[in-house]
């Protein structure tokens, strides 16, 4: 009796735990989206309708993002973004025909969905980078980034920084087609942010190029040689000429948090050379 009356009552401090958990988790959660999106010219796609919010809120618009993967058959797929803490939901509605399969990838996160006429229902407890596929079709599928809170953040008038706010960007010396950064700078894209030019680090030191804003098809997305102590966090890059971040003769080079899609040669991933300390 004792040994029974011991289990009924570790069984219930375990359910009040994990409801405790799950009211904190609910009552700390926190969802910021990127409205800023929708006035960069970007193109969008039609083929999917996402929606977030936190558990019983209201439902907030994303701007689904065009993006062209594959090299062999460039096709046109789909990103959404938005920063999250705690527990929230999230709503992909298919546009285009009917669902009959869904695959949420990576599938080792085992996250669970619920199918309600042509859209998918389900939550997350933590940041995570998804693939929603649907009927088995992985060059049109969506990409969902949902990123940590941004924990550095800038203005126009925060010493040290260059500063890149909502909107479209270009190099002020055209036909230039990157922008220089120097030592003890740091690089802000904002949300709602398009630079539409290569970031170009040489012989500099202490360097940090931060911000969940875009770097859009330029001849690279950041390129550092011959410097030191370089850190670049939560861009996303879409489809530059020549690699995504290059980099050569450097040392001290964290990277955490990039994004990028490509759909030519020689334009995807990380390439550093003669580099240490990574």
């Amino acid at each position: 009796m004792k040994f029974e009356r011991m289990k009924r009552m570790l069984c219930l401090s375990w359910c009040l735990l994990l409801y405790v958990t799950m009211q904190a988790q609910t009552m700390d959660a926190k969802v910021v989206t990127y409205p800023q999106g929708l006035q960069t010219g970007m193109p969008h796609n039609d083929d999917y309708t996402v929606r977030v919010r936190v558990p019983d809120g209201e439902w907030q618009d994303l701007f689904e993002y065009k993006v062209q993967v594959d090299m062999d058959r460039v096709q046109d797929a789909s990103m959404v973004q938005f920063d999250m803490q705690g527990r929230v939901e999230v709503m992909v509605k298919k546009n285009n025909g009917l669902i009959q399969q869904v695959d949420i990838r990576p599938t080792a996160s085992g996250i669970a969905y619920r199918k309600q006429q042509n859209a998918i229902f389900f939550e997350l407890d933590q940041p995570r980078y998804l693939s929603v596929e649907f009927n088995g079709d992985r060059l049109h599928n969506l990409h969902i980034f949902a990123n940590p809170l941004e924990v550095e953040r800038y203005t126009e008038d925060s010493p040290g920084v260059m500063y890149f706010g909502p909107g479209v960007h270009r190099p002020k010396d055209l036909p230039n087609n990157q922008i220089r950064v120097p030592s003890h700078t740091t690089v802000y894209l904002a949300p709602g942010a398009v630079l539409k030019a290569k970031l170009l680090v040489d012989k500099a030191e202490h360097v940090r190029i931060v911000g969940r804003g875009i770097l859009d098809h330029p001849i690279r997305g950041v390129e550092i040689t011959d410097s030191h102590h370089v850190h670049v966090e939560g861009i996303t890059v879409v489809n530059p000429d020549h690699y995504t971040v290059f980099g050569g003769g450097s040392s001290d080079i964290t990277i955490r948090n990039l994004k990028s899609f490509s759909c030519k040669g020689w334009s995807d991933g990380i390439d550093l050379m003669c580099c240490r300390d990574l």
